[in-house]
């Protein structure tokens, strides 16, 4: 095997290795099926929101080549598959009437998924909300929790309708990312934020009650007799210090428990971070009794989403990098590079954003850190990849992506250390993505995939890169 590696000797035989993906970003058919008009369809088509100016009308087409599609998993050797259930394809224009095409669509995939011995791993939400509920000024989309009733009818005809074959399901997919890049940066839909970062702990806090009372639906009256599990999705980076100061490991600190606590100490301790309720104040909402009860233990598993790392440092006057907009509130600031000029992970190239940095032990630091704080949880590496570089023009360098098999080969040598010698309980990896995809606020431009499709052929012909060819014989060895 490549630099050593071997399934059979580094993994048990029941470890999940998979791939995944989300309803908006694969499936296209937006107007097929009786599906109905969703945020980021809405979203997509104001000038300027999307890098190249697309939309995820078409995407990859999963809709009309789900079977192809799985049929080329099964020939990789994957026993896993992420995906997402679109909310608008089930109740796609209230929630009081279900659409039994789209019903007969997932009953199709995940009956084909099942025949090719591929267990189905489902998200329930994945940023896909009905346009009808963010238009409804009663409810605002997740800025009120009335909205919570609509999500608990959606996932209970989710249960019903799938969970005789789904064994594993995730409430909600980055509630962290999720909110901060939807209510500050304005980035994601509605896009049209008052309060910045205030309106981002409401929403999120919402999302967390929504996921506590989705558990609550689906252990009170679905788990015992369909036998499955469920957890949540955080979207997790590795934070080291900028210097060996006690100010910078104190930052990182700060960030750990801003970015990581507050979105899973709720859901593990049933509050927020002690330090985040004492900087933010009345900021941060509170829970009552009851739904602080509900939250706490509220996952029988952990899905990490995990691609990069960052340095950090103290600093008093802030300008937010990225989706890090709680950076003035914790008094911290981020970096791709320290005053050297040093990237923290290795480049495979001259590439221009964190995405293309590989930072392998910074994933085995995470879980060492997560797994203190919470114990011994299962936990599933939900997402992790890579994209293009920017310098990549030809098809032949995009085939040939041999940055993206050395960045699958350390990322899998990194998670058998944590599983073999620090003790973490990591039950399965996921590696995002099965194909190239359509990308949130970028479009078509950044290409993730094991398999490269030409989004300008009118076929979407799949072709599989050196990542697939490689991914393949590890899990074969």
């Amino acid at each position: 095997m490549v630099a050593g590696l071997s399934r059979s000797s580094l993994f048990s035989p029941s470890f999940l290795f998979g791939v995944a993906s989300s309803s908006l970003q694969v499936e296209g058919g937006a107007s097929e099926g009786g599906r109905g008009n969703g945020i980021w369809n809405s979203f997509a088509s104001i000038p300027g929101k999307i890098t190249d100016g697309t939309t995820p009308d078409v995407t990859c087409d999963f809709f009309h080549k789900y079977e192809e599609d799985i049929l080329e998993m099964k020939r990789l050797g994957i026993n896993t598959y992420r995906f997402s259930i679109s909310w608008p394809r089930l109740f796609p224009e209230s929630s009081r009437e279900l659409n039994l095409e789209g019903v007969a669509f997932y009953n199709n995939v995940i009956d084909c998924l099942v025949k090719a011995g591929v267990a189905p791993f489902v998200t329930l939400y994945h940023w896909d909300l009905p346009q009808y509920l963010q238009d409804d000024l009663e409810i605002k989309g997740w800025l009120r929790n009335d909205i919570i009733q609509h999500f608990l009818v959606f996932v209970d005809a989710c249960f019903t309708l799938f969970g005789d074959r789904v064994k594993h399901w995730i409430t909600i997919n980055e509630i962290h990312m999720g909110t901060v890049v939807c209510c500050e940066l304005e980035m994601f839909p509605p896009g049209n934020s008052v309060k910045g970062m205030s309106d981002s702990y409401v929403v999120a806090h919402n999302l967390l009650l929504a996921h506590a009372a989705a558990v609550k639906l689906y252990r009170t009256k679905y788990q015992v007799n369909q036998q499955g599990s469920i957890g949540m999705v955080a979207d997790v980076q590795w934070y080291e210090p900028l210097s060996d100061i006690q100010e910078d490991r104190d930052a990182v600190l700060r960030c750990i428990e801003f970015n990581m606590g507050w979105i899973l100490d709720p859901v593990f301790f049933g509050d927020y971070p002690t330090m985040m309720r004492e900087i933010l104040g009345e900021k941060l909402p509170k829970f009552t009794k009851e739904q602080s009860e509900d939250l706490k233990g509220s996952m029988d598993f952990l899905g990490l989403n995990y691609y990069f790392a960052l340095w950090v440092t103290k600093a008093a006057k802030i300008k937010p990098l990225g989706m890090h907009t709680w950076l003035p509130e914790s008094q911290t600031n981020l970096f791709w590079v320290n005053a050297d000029g040093k990237l923290l992970g290795e480049a495979e190239g001259p590439y221009e954003s964190a995405m293309f940095r590989s930072c392998p032990w910074g994933l085995r630091k995470v879980l060492a850190s997560l797994s203190s704080r919470y114990g011994n949880i299962p936990i599933y590496i939900t997402e992790n990849g890579i994209k293009d570089s920017v310098i990549v023009r030809t098809l032949d360098e995009r085939l040939n992506d041999q940055w993206r098999v050395k960045f699958l080969q350390d990322h899998i040598q990194a998670l058998s250390e944590s599983i073999r010698e620090d003790k973490v309980n990591v039950k399965g990896y996921f590696h995002w993505s099965f194909t190239d995809t359509w990308e949130w606020f970028s479009g078509y431009a950044p290409h993730f995939g094991l398999y490269y499709i030409d989004f300008e052929d009118p076929q979407l012909h799949r072709t599989p890169k050196a990542s697939a060819r490689w991914f393949a014989s590890f899990l074969k060895s």
